[in-house]
């Protein structure tokens, strides 16, 4: 009885020693997951930083330098010396072979006069030339119902455009050439413009004040933020000259003796520059 009995004792004591063996393994497994999840939450940050320093490039440079950002536009005017102006004739006639006549004759007119005024043949060029039909429908008409019916259409004229695009370097002539071009047989003169035939010494300048201007304002800014301002890392720029156009329709040309006092006055050009600094 004794021996049975110790036999049941030693498998109770066996069980005991399963249980906590089951204990351990579980707590050492929640260990691992615990790793791991602390191990994932550290990775997903990791990963987010190198997102932002990546995005944050433009700003802050591998060796975590920062930079001024300047952008500033240089403005002067200048004088023109050429003024640009269309001309435009305009015929019609029955056949095509006497509106083509027509405009020709005008047109040697017209340039004839311009090349007495000094304009050289460089300085002309057609910029369009068109010739188009002008139709009208044929139209009868019953006596007996006073029904009136309207045809095909048929062409009745030919007509002929031919516009020139002139340069003017003399603009003490402009009035006079417009003057002179209306009379000579101009339908039209329209577009004139005054402009800059060489920009880039104009280019040069706005350019210069603007880089002076963009040095002086980074210099402030680092003196404020207590940094050394250094060199620049990047530099871009862009270039307009706004355009001023004046129409001047037939009307107002022909017989117009004002249009000698033409105000000419400067043109505005602008040079914008982006320049990066570097800080120290």
């Amino acid at each position: 009885m004794n021996k049975k009995k110790d036999i049941v004792l030693n498998k109770n004591e066996d069980c005991c020693d399963c249980d906590s063996n089951g204990m351990i393994e579980k707590k050492i497994f929640k260990f691992l997951i615990l790793i791991f999840i602390l191990f994932l939450i550290f990775f997903v940050y990791a990963s987010t930083q190198k997102v932002i320093r990546e995005n944050n490039s433009a700003f802050v440079s591998k060796e975590d330098a920062s930079f001024i950002n300047i952008n500033k536009t240089g403005t002067v005017y200048v004088v023109p010396n050429v003024g640009l102006i269309s001309l435009n004739s305009t015929v019609s006639a029955k056949t095509i072979a006497d509106a083509l006549k027509q405009n020709n004759e005008k047109i040697s007119q017209v340039i004839v006069f311009l090349k007495s005024q000094g304009v050289s043949s460089e300085d002309i060029k057609t910029s369009d030339f068109n010739v188009s039909p002008n139709y009208e429908r044929v139209v009868t008409e019953d006596l007996f119902s006073n029904v009136i019916t309207e045809g095909q259409k048929k062409v009745v004229s030919y007509e002929v455009s031919q516009t020139m695009e002139v340069k003017i370097r003399d603009l003490n002539k402009v009035g006079l050439v417009i003057d002179g071009a209306t009379e000579a047989g101009v339908n039209n003169v329209g577009n004139l413009n005054f402009v800059i035939e060489d920009e880039d010494s104009a280019k040069a300048q706005a350019r210069e004040k603007a880089i002076k201007d963009a040095k002086i304002e980074a210099q402030g800014i680092a003196d404020k933020l207590g940094v050394k301002l250094g060199g620049v890392s990047s530099y871009s720029e862009s270039f307009s000259i706004p355009v001023y156009r004046n129409d001047v329709s037939y009307e107002k040309a022909v017989g117009s003796s004002s249009l000698s006092n033409i105000e000419i006055g400067k043109n505005k050009i602008e040079v914008t520059v982006n320049l990066s600094f570097k800080v120290n």
